[in-house]
Parts: C-alpha cells; structure tokens; sequence
C-alpha cells in the first residue's frame, strides 16, 4: 500500500496545529516498526522530527523517482525557492531504501536544504547501485543568502549508494 499521504498529513497536521511563536513546543512523530512505501516526496517543514522504532524495524521504501524527503521552509518553499532558512529538522531510527535507477531524474534520498540544525542519527541508507550516479544518501545545499550549519549526521550507514552524504554548498 502507499503510505506517502498519511505521513504527509502527519508531518503537516504537526506542524500546522502548533503556535508558531512557540516551534520549540512541536511534538516528535513517532513511526512504529513496519514498511511503508512512499510514491511521493515527504516533505518536512522547519521543526519537524520523525522518529523511527529503529533502523531494522521501521523501513520507509522510496518506490518513485525523486528524493524520498526534502526540506522546506516555513513559507513552504523549496530548493532554489527557499526564502527563509529551515530550522531543527530530526530524522531518526529508521531505514530509506530508495529504488529509484531514473537517469533523467536522479535525486537523493534526502535533500537538505537550507538547514540550520539538521540532525540525522541512527538511520541506514540503502540504494540499488553504487554504480549509479542517481543513488546518492543526503545532499545538503545551502545558497549565497542561506547559510547551511549545525548539521550532524551520526551513527548512520550507507549502502549500495554512489555517495553518502555530499555538502554542495
């Protein structure tokens, strides 16, 4: 089944519902242990935080061409669009397997954007041929006007990917 709306909603619901002059007072969106499939890109918002029950038990499989997770800002703005930068974004305990192979298209399976505290931990990457330029783990981006910083991408791996992790700054 495709699992990429109800997670979207989730990430949105989260980050519509709160008083934006209190982000710090977001909560986590905890995924339990399971597959699910995205078709789509899961977009997230500043100050969003997805938890996984741990990198062998909750598995997010990318079945689409395009990244499995971008950035946005507040404005809900993307890359080269972003106005602001995109605050405290967390991604933990969780496996991204992208079966992505679009030579036209390739993309990570995470693009950070613009990010000003962007923490990855405990997540496993996992793409279908590092031969293939188009499987890449996370690409972090920042532009003339937005500084990238504060990022950490700990107690991770990376599999069958082109690259891990690439800074085009």
């Amino acid at each position: 089944t495709d699992d990429t709306d109800a997670i979207q909603r989730a990430v949105y619901e989260l980050y519509l519902n709160h008083n934006p002059t209190q982000p710090f007072n977001r909560l986590e969106i905890r995924v339990p242990a399971g597959i699910y499939v995205l078709t789509n890109t899961i977009t997230l918002p500043p100050y969003t935080t997805l938890i996984g029950h741990g990198a062998s038990k909750t598995w997010f499989i990318g079945d689409h061409d395009g990244p499995m997770f971008q950035t946005m800002d507040r404005a809900g703005n993307y890359w080269p669009d972003i106005t602001g930068a995109v605050y405290n974004i967390t991604l933990s305990n969780f496996t991204a397997y992208s079966l992505t192979t679009s030579v036209e298209n390739p993309a990570p399976i995470i693009y950070a954007d613009a990010c000003q505290k962007f923490i990855v931990d405990s997540c496993r990457f996992v793409g279908v041929g590092s031969d293939l330029y188009n499987n890449q783990g996370i690409i972090i981006r920042s532009s003339s006007s937005i500084t990238t910083y504060n990022t950490e991408i700990k107690n991770c791996t990376f599999d069958n990917l082109y690259t891990g992790v690439v800074a085009d700054f």
